[in-house]
Order: C-alpha cells, then structure tokens, then sequence
C-alpha cells in the first residue's frame, strides 16, 4: 500500500510582500487523503476531520498565523497531480524516493514512519522466554536426563525442594521483571529464510528496491489486492508469511473475523520509510524563507515534544474510534522449554529490532 497523503497548498490570486515570510500567501487550502491514520472522517459527523494531518494543520495555523483550509479527496491520485504541478503547494507523506525527490523540497523531520514487516500465525511462530540463568539450567538439565531410570526418576524430591527457594531467592529480581521473548522458529535471520515459504504482499506496498528486486528473482511472494486479503490468506492457510505495513495491520485486522489467532510480527524490519512534509517544486509559494519557517517549526516541535504529542493523540484516537488492538496481546505457542518454566504472566511485545532484515551478505541480487 502506497501511503501518499497530501495536503495541498493553492496560492490565492494576490500575494503580498510581508515581513513574515509565510504571510506572502495569506490565505492557504489544503486539500488531503482520506486515509487513516492519518487523516478520517468521524463516523458520526462526516464534516469533522481526524487525524495527525489535521493536527499538524491546526498547529501550523496558531503557530504561523497563516489560514490553511482543508479540502478532501478519496483518490490520493488527485490531490498528487495538484501539488506535483504546483497548483498546490505542499504535500504531506512525502517519500524519499527518486521520483518525489525531483519534485517535492523534503521538510524534517519526518512526520510520521511506517515500518514492514513479516507477518506470520502465532502457531508458526515458536518462541520461549529468555529465562533466569538459574531457572534455564534446571530446565536444560531435566531436558538432557529423559531416559533416567524410574527409581531415580521416583526418588524423593528432597533436593529439589531445598534448592528451588535458593533459586528463587537468586534471581528474584530477574523473575520479577518481565521475560524478553525471542524467536525460535521459524528462524528469519535474513532474506534468504523466506525462499521455502509462500508470502502474500498487497499490491502498491513500498519496500524498497533492494527487497523488491531480491523478491522478484528469489522469493515466491504473491500480491494480492489490499491488506484485509493478505491476512485473509494467512488465516487460511493458503500463505506462510505476509510482507506489511504495522498500521495497516491494525486497521484490516479488525474488519473480519479470524478464525484463528491474531497474526504477529516476526524478525527484523524489513523496511522503514518517512513520510515527510514537502514544497512542491512547481509552487509559487516555494520560497527560502517559507522552507525555512516550516522547517524551523517542525523542528523547534520536535524538540519539546509537541509532535510526538500530535502522533500519540491522532493514533490514540484513531484506534479508540475504529476499535483497534495491538498485535503485542497476542500470546504465540510456547516451546517445549517455556511449557516446563515458571515465570510471570506477562504480554509479550512484538520483537524489536533497529537493524533492517537485509540480503544475505555476498549473494548477487539479480533483477
């Protein structure tokens, strides 16, 4: 799913020459995507706006002292050709790509990122808590003695007994805290564990050229229509994998019915992309001083917090209004080791990792 989300900036007919650089353009429409999260219409009233386009609308309203007003479109392609020909001005959801470079100046920071990742059934995903080293040694020696013979099996537990309150009080701090869990099986470590397994990706996903280039010569990844048909593929049992993007999980995954366990993200990120605030090269609007002002208060938001404020509201309310629920409360299959340990009741988060899922070091990535 290509997320482009614009919000266009039309010059009015006068201009005036002001001390305040944005005041050049007085008056400014937007017009916007109706795509959550980052921008919708509420339910009950079809004429309020939600979403962190809206809020960063709003903010650079007070802030700038320039009337931005916001026109909507359900067609992304529209509301594209008006600021990539200048009749608007700028574009919010701005990627870093070839084309878009050559057409947008790119504002920082970014306003919001979308990361893809491997998605699979919890029952395909085996994972056990890294444990307490004292806890894991008794797990791993009672696993190593299966054939002990049945009187020693049958002795009295009398050792046991004394040991387990020195094992307890040992790593009471480390039973305590909450286990990390990592994933044993599948093992994806890098691209080339996908080649023996069926993927499922909707169709306009933005994963960057180095996997799509990788997936078109080595892998068997299959595109479907939307998000909603790859989860319904993976519930089936007709696809090992999907290739998606984290909010768009949430928003599908709460429009049917599963019929087994909710799926969970698995390994590294495969791709992270920015969506930023952009000037449209063709506006007459694009000056230095409007870049510059936009820039310094993206900035300035970013350093006191406000835009983060701005993304936890508008995804907050996003997931109160459509009734959507993380993937972390989903508890995937223990391993055998984890069935025989006694740890804390704990959710467990999906697993973490800075580094992108990236091609095996060496291999030739044919086109």
């Amino acid at each position: 799913m290509r997320w482009l989300f614009s919000a266009s900036l039309l010059l009015v007919p006068f201009c005036v020459q002001a001390a305040e650089p944005v005041k050049q353009c007085r008056m400014l429409m937007g017009a916007a995507a109706l795509q959550a999260p980052l921008l919708w219409q509420d339910a009950a009233k079809p004429k309020r706006l939600h979403g962190l386009v809206r809020e960063v609308r709003d903010a650079l309203k007070s802030d700038l002292q320039v009337d931005i007003k916001l026109h909507t479109d359900t067609a992304e392609s529209v509301a594209m050709v008006e600021a990539a020909t200048g009749r608007s001005d700028l574009l919010f959801g701005v990627r870093r790509d070839r084309e878009q470079l050559g057409q947008f100046d790119i504002i920082e920071p970014e306003l919001l990122r979308l990361s893809y990742r491997i998605w699979m059934l919890p029952q395909q995903v085996l994972v056990e808590p890294e444990l307490p080293p004292e806890v894991a040694d008794d797990i791993h020696v009672a696993q190593d003695e299966p054939t002990a013979p049945a009187e020693v099996a049958d002795a009295p537990s009398a050792e046991p007994t004394v040991e387990e309150p020195q094992v307890a009080e040992a790593s009471a701090e480390a039973v305590n805290a909450e286990p990390v869990y990592k994933q044993v099986k599948p093992k994806i470590k890098d691209w080339r564990d996908l080649r023996d397994l069926k993927g499922v990706i909707p169709k306009g996903s933005t994963v960057g050229d180095e996997f799509d280039r990788f997936a078109k010569s080595k892998l068997t990844l299959k595109e479907v229509d939307s998000t909603l048909h790859a989860l319904k593929l993976l519930d089936a049992g007709e696809a090992d994998y999907a290739v998606l993007e984290y909010n768009s999980v949430l928003l599908a995954d709460s429009q049917f019915a599963a019929a087994q366990a909710k799926p969970l993200p698995v390994g590294p990120v495969i791709h992270r992309e920015g969506l930023y605030l952009g000037v449209s090269h063709n506006s007459a609007c694009n000056s230095s001083d409007l870049r510059a002002a936009l820039a310094q208060k993206l900035y300035d938001w970013q350093q006191n917090g406000t835009l983060q404020g701005l993304r936890k509201d508008a995804r907050a309310l996003w997931q109160l209004q459509f009734g959507l629920a993380e993937p972390a409360s989903v508890n995937p299959a223990p391993s055998p080791a984890a069935k025989t340990a006694v740890v804390p009741a704990a959710v467990v988060a999906e697993p973490v990792d800075a580094k992108p899922l990236s091609p095996v070091a060496g291999e030739l990535i044919e086109d």
